[in-house]
């Protein structure tokens, strides 16, 4: 073999090399169903991008307290079977990050197991689990998403009335007889003065959310607007 020939297999070769390095650098883990190989579980799980937006202390921990931690369940005085779903320790007792069809709460949910009453709202459900597949991390000292300015039912009343109080107040098992599932029950306790007294605590009134945070500035705020302007539904 001439010297040539030796030089041009030497070169053949290097980019032989540097080709399968480059090719095997560049594998991706796919996005959708991968498979977990932590601690040798194997279950199908999804991964998502993560929503910056969803934070637990504000968008998840009322979800519970609303639909699971009301008194005589799983609040901290009544611990029914144990169990006190006020804290973000508590809760992961019964949630697997990343994992939401293998966290015993989150399938207690989905089942219908759990609220007893009554089934939470689907898309309660699915920020929970987006929460849970991303990771179901503890955010806390969250930015308030409220804007003072804006108030209609549609787009700031009702959501908020859903987050913070329907766990207790709706259907035939409403707390107190109060339903707040539709316009006409929130309008008649927002015009009788208990929606307001009771998110205050004012004298005569019990607290809400019950063993949960209270309610901020500004959604205080958008209520007594909603009100003052006539209780719309708009």
């Amino acid at each position: 073999m001439n010297n040539r020939s030796l030089v041009s297999l030497v070169l053949m070769s290097a980019v032989l090399t540097f080709t399968l390095f480059v090719t095997t650098q560049c594998q991706h883990e796919p996005i959708g169903n991968v498979n977990n190989l932590g601690g040798g579980d194997t279950t199908t799980h999804t991964v998502v991008q993560e929503d910056t937006n969803i934070c637990f202390e504000r968008d998840i921990l009322p979800l519970f307290v609303s639909n699971c931690a009301t008194s005589g369940c799983h609040d901290a005085i009544s611990r029914v079977e144990g169990l006190n779903l006020t804290t973000y320790n508590n809760i992961m007792r019964g949630i697997r990050a990343n994992l939401p069809n293998n966290s015993k709460y989150f399938t207690a949910i989905t089942s219908g197991y759990m609220p007893p009453y009554s089934a939470m709202p689907q898309e309660q459900i699915a920020l929970i689990k987006k929460w849970i597949l991303q990771g179901a991390k503890n955010g806390t000292n969250c930015p308030s998403k409220c804007d003072s300015t804006s108030y209609t039912f549609t787009k700031n009343i009702q959501p908020m009335i859903n987050t913070y109080c329907l766990g207790c107040h709706k259907g035939t098992s409403a707390g107190g007889g109060v339903d707040l599932s539709a316009y006409n029950g929130i309008k008649t306790a927002a015009l009788a003065g208990s929606l307001m007294g009771t998110i205050e605590g004012k004298s005569g009134y019990s607290f809400m959310p019950k063993g949960g945070s209270s309610l901020n500035t500004c959604q205080k705020t958008q209520l007594k607007k909603w009100i003052a302007a006539g209780c719309l539904n708009n």
